[in-house]
């Protein structure tokens, strides 16, 4: 029976009873149907009469869809009318102009990706092209260096491994699979010396160093993230993300862990090479600080005098990105670290000889071509490979995981712990044996 259009609607009588009764448990307030065109049918109460000359606002909302009329509503039009003052209503306005602006230009940004699309394979994006996407919109976020380059290295390796040229669309679980074994499988620094067998000769000094499964993990990660902005602005007709539940199933996934025992002390007297990259202050004393304070190797190089600061009675090391060059891993790591009366001695002695400017001036930062600069890169990475002479497992990072370890079995509270080290979660936490 076909239903007989009103003015305001669907005449429910008219209806079928299972139709009238999902109709009624629609929200249609403020909405009205002409034809298949849903309207913005709003009555003016008495309170917003004197500023307005009509009696009601009758408006198109240029849609057949239901959901799409409530959305248009409820955003941009109910909170325009909820207002109870002149005051309040132009307030409402002005955050209506901001949000309709906000979504028309998100919605032209969409727009000139798909008409700018390249006519590949079969009409649609390469996975270089949704790459490149997420590249341009990732760093209008400011991200740190280090995050920039992991991405980089990540999208290098997808369009080796998987080709380029492949259209998104076409790329699924199995696919993303493949990747992750031939990671799992590749020699640390592939991208270089590229994937192909080892020799006889060599061929057990391979098998120890194969890539770490965290990071693959991180990788695909990464690969995730891709295809999401890919998949949340449109740019590809998949829903579904071809790197949304992959596991690095049967691999031994291991955690940091802290130094233990005589450990401890052999990672704060490593021998000091002699170089022009940093100085031997740096190479003495980073990891001491890092040992009491549980900052990463980045925040460490990037302290200056005036990052030392009391704080209700407390001194603090101040980890900021406010300041020349300086730049945080993410947001919760803006925090104060008080400074333990371990810590305080090795400083005074750095404020001694840095009263100005950073505390680890030469601690062997990298310049990279376009400019950027990642500090401490030098260091870290002599560092990292002196530690393997300790144990295999042991990095500069492990300190973090015993500054925690530390805490934690000091009676430290855990939200503490995660604001001294700038944690979202106390995913570093591992008690010693």
């Amino acid at each position: 029976m076909k239903p007989i259009i009103h003015k305001r609607g669907i005449k429910k009588t008219d209806m079928p009873a299972d139709e009238r009764a999902s109709e009624m448990a629609k929200d249609t307030k403020y909405l009205s149907q002409v034809g298949d065109t849903w309207h913005f049918d709003y009555l003016v109460p008495k309170r917003l009469k004197k500023w307005f000359k009509i009696q009601r606002i009758r408006h198109t909302l240029n849609t057949s869809d239901l959901t799409q009329a409530v959305k248009l509503r409820d955003v941009y039009l109910r909170p325009v009318i909820s207002a109870q003052t002149a005051e309040e209503l132009l307030k409402q306005l002005n955050s209506y102009i901001e949000i309709a602006e906000r979504d028309l230009e998100e919605g032209i940004g969409k727009l000139k990706t798909f008409m700018n699309r390249k006519n590949i394979g079969s009409n649609l994006m390469t996975l270089s092209e949704i790459c490149d996407y997420f590249m341009k919109h990732y760093q209008k976020r400011n991200p740190a260096p280090a995050s920039v380059s992991k991405y980089k290295s990540t999208i290098s390796a997808v369009s080796f491994i998987l080709d380029g040229n492949t259209p998104a669309d076409s790329i699924e679980k199995k696919d993303i699979l493949r990747f992750r074994d031939i990671l799992l499988s590749a020699p640390v620094g592939w991208q270089k010396s590229g994937i192909g067998t080892a020799s006889p000769k060599k061929k057990k000094e391979k098998e120890k160093k194969t890539m770490n499964a965290n990071t693959v993990k991180d990788i695909v990660r990464m690969v995730k993230n891709i295809f999401d902005k890919a998949i949340e602005d449109e740019i590809i007709e998949t829903k579904d993300n071809p790197a949304g539940k992959i596991d690095i199933d049967g691999v031994d996934v291991k955690s940091k862990r802290p130094p233990e025992g005589k450990e401890v002390e052999l990672l704060c007297n490593l021998p000091y090479r002699k170089t022009k990259l940093f100085d031997k202050e740096a190479w003495r004393m980073m990891p001491v600080f890092a040992r009491y304070s549980g900052c990463r190797v980045g925040e460490i190089a990037l302290l200056t005098a005036k990052d030392i600061i009391v704080k209700n009675g407390i001194r603090c090391l101040k980890i900021t990105a406010f300041g020349e060059g300086k730049k945080l891993k993410t947001e919760s790591s803006e925090r104060l670290v008080p400074i333990s009366d371990k810590l305080k001695p090795f400083l005074d002695k750095m404020l001694k000889n840095h009263t100005s400017g950073r505390l680890f001036p030469k601690c062997g930062d990298f310049k990279g071509k376009d400019g950027s600069v990642k500090q401490a890169h030098y260091f870290d990475k002599y560092y990292n490979r002196a530690t393997k002479n300790v144990a295999e497992d042991l990095s500069f990072h492990c300190w973090r995981v015993y500054a925690n370890t530390q805490m934690a079995d000091s009676g430290v509270d855990i939200l503490d712990r995660e604001a001294i080290l700038g944690h979202k979660t106390d995913i570093t936490l591992i008690k010693s044996s």
